[in-house]
């Protein structure tokens, strides 16, 4: 049995499924709590574990498509990998800059204004990002689903 198209399968899959789910469970969130305070700490915190998550998905996936990469290489492949670099390249920024970057100014924010007007221009750019990514994840499962489709 060939590893790669189950484990990429797998990895893409569960890493968009979690985007989605987190865009649908955000309004839910901000809309239910007692404070919109407690919305942001409560999805802060799910934000944060599902990192881990996204992380996984993004090795198992990378794996998944280099353990498939077994042919002369054509385009529909060089397209995929760019999906994929696409959505890394997003995790990546995310963990490493804009999100730490949000935490340390939450506790800023109720003393200066500027922290949360910071705090709020940062917070588009990550919805963007997470937007992005969605798409950018829904448009490598297509792609994959139709080309090996074609191949059957």
């Amino acid at each position: 049995m060939k590893w790669g198209p189950p484990l990429f399968w797998l990895g893409a899959s569960l890493w968009v499924g979690g985007l989605v789910a987190l865009a649908v469970a955000a309004p839910v969130i901000f809309r239910t709590a007692p404070s919109r305070e407690a919305a942001g700490e409560i999805f802060g915190n799910v934000l944060r574990a599902f990192s881990r998550v996204e992380m996984a998905c993004a090795l198992v996936a990378v794996a998944g498509l280099v353990l498939a990469w077994n042919r002369p290489t054509v385009w529909h492949d060089l397209l995929r990998a760019g999906l994929l670099a696409l959505m890394i390249a997003i995790l990546v920024a995310l963990q490493a800059w804009i999100v730490p970057t949000m935490e340390a100014l939450r506790s800023q924010m109720a003393a200066s204004e500027s922290a949360r007007e910071r705090f709020q221009s940062l917070h588009k750019v990550s919805e963007f990002l997470y937007k992005t990514n969605v798409l950018a994840g829904l448009s490598l499962i297509l792609v994959t689903a139709w080309f090996s489709r074609r191949a059957a």
